[in-house]
Parts: C-alpha cells; sequence; structure tokens
C-alpha cells in the first residue's frame, strides 16, 4: 500500500478501508512530530497535539475533498490544534489569576479599607482581561 499517493489511500479510507489511514500516520507523523516539537519543545505535550491531530483528521476524513495537497491541508489541521491549545491555555491561565484575586484574603482595617481593595481587584482584573491573547 505504501507506493500508493496520499489521494489514493484517502480514497481507499472513504471506501472503508482502515488500513489506509494507517500508511497515512505512518507518511505524516514523523514530520507532524517534529512540527509540534519545534513549537512546544516538550515531548508530551508534542504527542498529544499529533493524537489530536490524527483524531480529528481521523473523524473529518470521510467527507475530505482534495482542493490543495494533502500536506498543506494536513499542516493547516495541526496549526488548528495548536491554535486552539493555546486559546485553552491562556483562558486557564487568566482564570488562575482571576482566582488568585478573588482568594486573596483581606486584612483592612475597616470599609474605606475594603473599599480600596475591592477597587484595585476590579482595576487589576480589567487590566488583565485587557492583555492580548
Amino acid at each position: 500500500m505504501s507506493g500508493k499517493s496520499d489521494h489514493e489511500l484517502i480514497l481507499m479510507f472513504q471506501k472503508g478501508h482502515p488500513k489506509a489511514f494507517s500508511e497515512i500516520y505512518h507518511r505524516h507523523a514523523p514530520r507532524l512530530l517534529d512540527f509540534f516539537h519545534y513549537l512546544t519543545f516538550h515531548g508530551p505535550l508534542s504527542e498529544d497535539l499529533l493524537q489530536e491531530t490524527f483524531l480529528k483528521l481521523w473523524r473529518g476524513l470521510h467527507g475530505f475533498e482534495p482542493r490543495a495537497p494533502f500536506p498543506h491541508f494536513l499542516y493547516r489541521l495541526a496549526r488548528n490544534v495548536w491554535i486552539d491549545h493555546m486559546r485553552v491555555k491562556k483562558n486557564t491561565e487568566r482564570s488562575g489569576n482571576r482566582d488568585l484575586l478573588e482568594s486573596h484574603p483581606e486584612t483592612t482595617k475597616g470599609p474605606a479599607e475594603s473599599a480600596a481593595l475591592r477597587e484595585t481587584r476590579i482595576r487589576v482584573r480589567k487590566a488583565i482581561d485587557s492583555l492580548p491573547y
């Protein structure tokens, strides 16, 4: 099966031959893993992103219609997986910052200090929320 083009393997997979997907995986996974290593410098995360990319490919390949060379499509998919990962990471970090602000114990001496502390927290929260993704 290794002599077949990506397009032929995709057509075989669409016709119900799962071994064609295995060939696609073994053909492209090493370079795609290098791509994720370049982005993350973290082996386990790179492997997770690779797995997520091929899982999305598996789910969407049945309706795939080639408009560009398959590697272009695959790397676009991988790039989108990376972007999704970074969005989740940024949102998690931001909500973690918000939790830190909310969990800081108040050690004020009166209502005026409490009000000032609340206003400071609001300003800090707004500043954090205004940071670019």
